[in-house]
C-alpha cells in the first residue's frame, strides 16, 4: 500500500511539473517600448515598425508568446524596476545598465545620431560639439545619444538642454523655433518630419555624432533560456534574410 501511495504521489508530482512547465512556456513574455518611428510607432491602434516585427518574429521563432505596449521611454524604465514588464527596447548599453539588466547579444539597432536645425537656420557644425555649446539642444528625457553626446553632457561642454517625453515633440518645438537645434538618430528624425508633413522645414547639419547599436533590455528575473532563444532566433533571422526583408519594407 505504501509503494502505491508513493507512485501515485510521484505521478502526480510529474503531471504538475509539465503543467507547470507548460504554463510557463504559454505565458508570454511583455515587452515594452516607446514611439520612435518608422522603428516603433502606433498603427491602428496596435504597435508597428521595423523592430516590433522583427522582436515578434524572433519570439515567434523562439517558440514564446510576446506581448508589445508603447510608453514614453523613462515609463519604460520604471516598469522594468517595479516587474510590471520583462524588458524593453530598443536601448544602448552602457556600465549603469549593464551592472543593472540583462540585454540581448545580438544588437537590433545600428544608427547615426546626428544634429537638426530649422531649415532657415544659420548655424554651423562641423564636428566638435564645442560649436554647440551654447545652443539650446532638444533632448528626449533619459535617453542615451552615444558616448560621444552623452560625454559632452557630463562634462559640461553641452550645457543648454531643453527635456521633452517624446521624440516628435522635441521636432515641433525645433519647428517653432523654440530650441535652436534637436540631437536625434538620422533615420528616427527623417521619419518624424515627414510624419508632421515638415521635411523642408528642418535639416541636417554637420557630420554624424556616432553611429551606436541598440539591444533589447530584460529584467533579471527573466529566464536566461528566454534571452538565448531569442538571441539564436535574432541571429537565424539574419542569417535566412529575413531580418533585412523587414527592413527594406519599411524603408525602401
Amino acid at each position: 500500500m505504501c509503494i502505491v501511495r508513493n507512485l501515485f504521489a510521484a505521478i502526480l508530482a510529474m503531471l504538475v511539473q509539465a503543467e507547470s512547465h507548460a504554463d510557463a512556456q504559454d505565458k508570454p513574455i511583455v515587452l515594452a517600448s516607446f514611439d520612435y518611428p518608422p522603428f516603433m510607432e502606433m498603427a491602428n491602434g496596435l504597435p508597428s515598425g521595423i523592430m516590433v516585427e522583427v522582436i515578434t518574429e524572433a519570439f515567434r521563432r523562439a517558440g514564446t508568446p510576446v506581448e508589445i505596449t508603447l510608453y514614453p521611454l523613462g515609463r519604460n524604465f520604471m516598469m522594468v524596476d517595479a516587474g510590471e514588464v520583462d524588458g524593453m527596447f530598443t536601448v544602448k548599453k552602457n556600465p549603469e545598465r549593464i551592472a543593472t539588466y540583462v540585454f540581448s547579444r545580438e544588437p537590433l539597432l545600428t544608427q547615426d545620431y546626428v544634429i537638426f536645425v530649422a531649415r532657415d537656420s544659420k548655424l554651423k557644425f562641423d564636428g566638435k560639439l564645442e560649436e554647440l555649446g551654447s545652443q539650446l539642444i532638444g533632448v528626449v528625457r533619459d535617453t542615451s545619444y552615444g558616448q560621444v553626446f552623452d560625454s559632452a553632457v557630463r562634462d559640461g561642454t553641452l550645457k543648454r538642454l531643453d527635456s521633452t517625453l517624446t521624440h516628435e515633440s522635441n521636432f515641433r518645438k525645433l519647428l517653432l523655433h523654440h530650441v535652436d537645434a534637436v540631437v536625434s538618430s538620422k533615420i528616427v528624425g527623417l521619419s518624424i518630419l515627414k510624419r508632421l508633413n515638415a521635411s523642408e522645414q528642418a535639416k541636417i547639419i554637420g557630420p554624424s555624432l556616432e553611429t551606436t547599436q541598440s539591444y533589447v533590455m530584460f529584467g533579471r528575473k527573466v529566464n536566461p533560456s528566454i534571452v538565448q532563444s531569442f538571441d539564436k532566433a535574432i541571429a537565424n533571422m539574419r542569417s535566412d534574410g529575413t531580418f533585412n526583408k523587414i527592413f527594406d519594407k519599411y524603408t525602401k
